[in-house]
């Protein structure tokens, strides 16, 4: 329901004020966050509009690439935006297709190649042979998938990450573990506040690129399953998705 003038007037003029400041943190970090996609797609086709003539088929697909990529970063930020939005306000509808879920493995290692070849990570993947299909939100889970890819690429370099997929008790099983990650102590007792902390404020003053821990278990939570992350005794975090089948 939506406040009227007397309910607005109502509110303190430092809860008012406090709104404004973390309605400006958020479009300032939200824009931050687009610049530079947007500059780098803009930049590279202003660049292939002037030297057009000149360019060759390779040169034309890598800058074509590029531009590629940085309208899909943008658009992934809008749609973390949006989807946590919706989660807050719990009105995040899920559309349930029956696939298997080893595609979206495949489809996020492939996405993520260059930069699991940069930080030299060897991908050590375990699928199931009569893996059963699921019913999940495509487009929600490829994002908690990226999410969690995001988050090796980030902190972990020369090492091992292995995936498995299991199945047990009516539950498909997604595992993923890395060999070393040297600040995933840190990291874990982040994401143990972030996962508790409900957040009430309207406005939020960080905008993430991808989706935070607890957006990530309440996506599993519509699906009917789970996400747990552990620590691990070589400080490595291991994250488990469970969803039934």
């Amino acid at each position: 329901m939506k406040p009227n003038n007397q309910q607005l007037l109502d509110i303190p003029e430092d809860i008012l004020k406090e709104l404004l400041i973390s309605k400006s943190k958020f479009l300032g970090q939200l824009v931050h966050n687009l610049k530079n996609p947007i500059g780098s797609g803009l930049s590279f086709s202003e660049m292939m509009m002037e030297d057009i003539d000149s360019y060759t088929p390779e040169k034309l697909k890598r800058h074509l690439s590029i531009i590629k990529g940085s309208c899909e970063a943008a658009l992934t930020q809008l749609e973390v935006l949006m989807i946590e939005s919706k989660l807050e306000t719990n009105t995040l509808d899920l559309f349930l297709q029956e696939s298997l879920f080893s595609t979206l493995i495949k489809n996020c290692i492939e996405q993520n190649q260059k930069s699991i070849a940069k930080n030299n990570l060897q991908i050590q993947l375990h699928l199931l042979n009569d893996e059963p299909y699921i019913n999940f939100d495509k487009k929600l889970v490829n994002l908690v998938l990226q999410s969690v890819f995001q988050f090796y690429i980030q902190n972990t370099s020369n090492a091992n990450i292995h995936i498995r997929l299991t199945k047990q008790d009516g539950f498909l099983n997604f595992s993923i573990l890395n060999d070393d990650c040297c600040k995933c102590q840190d990291k874990y007792e982040e994401m143990v506040v972030n996962s508790t902390i409900q957040n009430k404020q309207v406005f939020s003053s960080s905008v993430n690129k991808f989706l935070g821990i607890q957006s990530i278990i309440e996506i599993a939570k519509l699906h009917q399953g789970n996400l747990s992350y552990t620590l691990t005794e070589k400080d490595s975090i291991k994250f488990e998705l469970n969803l039934p089948f």
